[in-house]
């Protein structure tokens, strides 16, 4: 019985070491909706080497409220609080259709300084 405590415990070091290394980049993932869009699904993901790019999709807040042309905008702020860098991107296709489980898809490729450690990534939906 002894043996598999501590197989057990070892599994639960190991764990936790993983968990705590999953959080060293440390950015924190800001969405802010608005009463048209609601923008889901956003997420950072590795392109190519030391390339980030941040991916989402766009949809209806509301169904029966058509989504007017807009941009989906970035702003990455460091780690005291000051604005780094700001970024827009369109979504595709431009028409939000209106259907459930139907949306438009954008993609914002982030400098290569960021993210990094202690920055704050918002994330919002801005009409034309």
């Amino acid at each position: 019985m002894s043996v598999f405590k501590w197989f057990i415990g070892v599994l639960l070091l190991v764990f936790s070491v993983a968990l705590a290394h999953s959080e060293e980049r440390g950015e924190q993932l800001q969405i802010r909706n608005d009463a048209e869009a609601r923008l889901f699904n956003v997420r950072i993901e590795r392109d190519g080497y030391k390339q980030w790019k941040l991916r989402g999709r766009v949809t209806h807040a509301d169904r029966d409220v058509k989504v007017p042309q807009g941009k989906v905008v970035t702003v990455v702020y460091g780690k005291k609080g000051k604005q780094l860098h700001s970024l827009t991107s369109s979504y595709k296709p431009k028409f939000v259709h209106r259907k459930k489980n139907r949306a438009s898809y954008f993609t914002v490729y982030l400098p290569k300084d960021v993210p990094s450690r202690h920055s704050t990534i918002k994330v919002y939906y801005l009409s034309d």
